[in-house]
């Protein structure tokens, strides 16, 4: 969603389908997707017939997740070369969505308050204020009164990453444009300034993402030339622990918009 890095050229050059699948594998049956499906079925019932958007949707992780457990979902994005990447693997699954080729910031009017759910993974933060709240009122605009809202962005206290997006910028390496990670209590206030009810803010899995990052690190040049080989860590089953909320790469925000 933020025009400072070309994310059709991003997304044309994201041809590792198994990267892919391996996310899908990860976060279908992860801590994360267990919490927020979790926070739905509590508010909203079953997913299933539920209509839910995926605002900066890329190739659509969550959306096909959703899709799977029965939920009409619709991917926005400005992106078409997400969009052809997402196309394809909802094709593979035989799963339906719909595509919103549109810039979330100017949204057409029959959108506003048509979704059940409105969430976003990764795109929040590729904003600086005031354009940052505007991006998580979006997610409001969208949904219907009593629909929820989830916002799912970095951590700024999961060191790693934080250390891993220092490294690609000193490099010249970092291709995804402005991206500050959130602190709990920044993603609370947006949320109470949002005017949302019953508001939660939780965690990913910190163990799996420690070892995620840490593989990461394997593959960097630093390290292969320090070490003289080269390590790829397998799959790595998400493992619930009480860091989760603290420390895991990415916090995330659910909350309901008031019925009045």
């Amino acid at each position: 969603m933020m025009k400072s890095c070309s994310w059709d050229k991003i997304w044309s050059s994201t041809n590792n389908d198994e990267d892919f699948w391996y996310w899908v594998r990860r976060e279908n049956n992860g801590v994360r997707a267990r919490k927020i499906i979790s926070y739905i079925e509590k508010y909203l019932g079953d997913v299933r017939e539920l209509k839910a958007i995926e605002i900066g949707s890329g190739a659509g992780v969550y959306s096909l997740i959703l899709a799977k457990r029965g939920a009409c979902v619709t991917l926005l994005d400005y992106s078409k070369e997400a969009f052809l990447l997402a196309k394809r693997y909802f094709d593979c699954l035989g799963l339906r969505a719909s595509f919103v080729f549109e810039d979330a910031l100017n949204l057409k009017a029959q959108l506003r308050e048509e979704f059940d759910v409105a969430a976003s993974f990764g795109t929040v933060e590729h904003f600086a204020y005031p354009q940052r709240f505007l991006i998580a009122k979006v997610h409001l605009d969208l949904v219907k009164p009593g629909g929820i809202v989830i916002i799912s962005v970095p951590n700024r206290y999961f060191v790693p990453e934080e250390m891993l997006k220092w490294y690609f910028q000193k490099k010249g390496k970092w291709l995804l444009g402005y991206a500050k990670s959130f602190t709990k209590d920044e993603l609370l206030q947006i949320g109470k300034k949002l005017g949302l009810e019953n508001i939660e803010i939780r965690g990913s899995a910190f163990i799996c993402d420690l070892f995620r990052y840490l593989g990461i690190c394997l593959q960097t040049n630093i390290f292969k030339k320090i070490f003289r080989i080269s390590i790829k860590l397998g799959f790595i089953k998400d493992i619930r622990s009480p860091l989760d909320d603290f420390l895991g790469a990415d916090i995330f925000l659910m909350g309901i918009k008031p019925k009045y």
